[in-house]
């Protein structure tokens, strides 16, 4: 019994000295090319931040001239998803679309002198 614990500890303490963190499956994307043409196509103002804060990672962006919408997805230094959508589609059905059908609307945030909506869900 105790040559069976030894080659247990053994295995454990040689896969512990030899074990690598995988790399974060995540990929980080430049948005500001999209966001520029977007801006230049869409019938609407496109809106997005200048720059991320400090640990925030764009992970997705893409724009659809037709019918036109526009989208950004961020992970913040928490890992916690942010999303921007926008589009000539009404609030509701967005968040219907892009949160959940049952998503919860949190307070109103002021930004920049805009009044933003906030939706979330698990």
């Amino acid at each position: 019994m105790l040559v069976l614990l030894g080659v247990i500890a053994a295995f454990v303490v040689f896969r512990d000295l030899n074990r690598t963190t995988p790399e974060s499956p995540v990929r980080e994307v430049k948005y500001e090319q999209t966001l520029a043409y977007a801006r230049d196509q869409a019938d609407f103002d496109v809106l997005a931040p200048e720059s991320l804060p400090e640990g925030w990672r764009a992970t997705s962006v893409s724009f659809v001239p037709d019918p036109t919408r526009w989208s950004l997805g961020v992970l913040t230094d928490q890992d916690r998803y942010v999303g921007l959508e926008q589009s000539r589609r009404s609030a509701e059905s967005m968040v219907e679309t892009y949160v959940d059908p049952e998503a919860e609307r949190g307070r109103q945030v002021e930004v920049a002198g805009e009044t933003w909506r906030l939706w979330t869900d698990q």
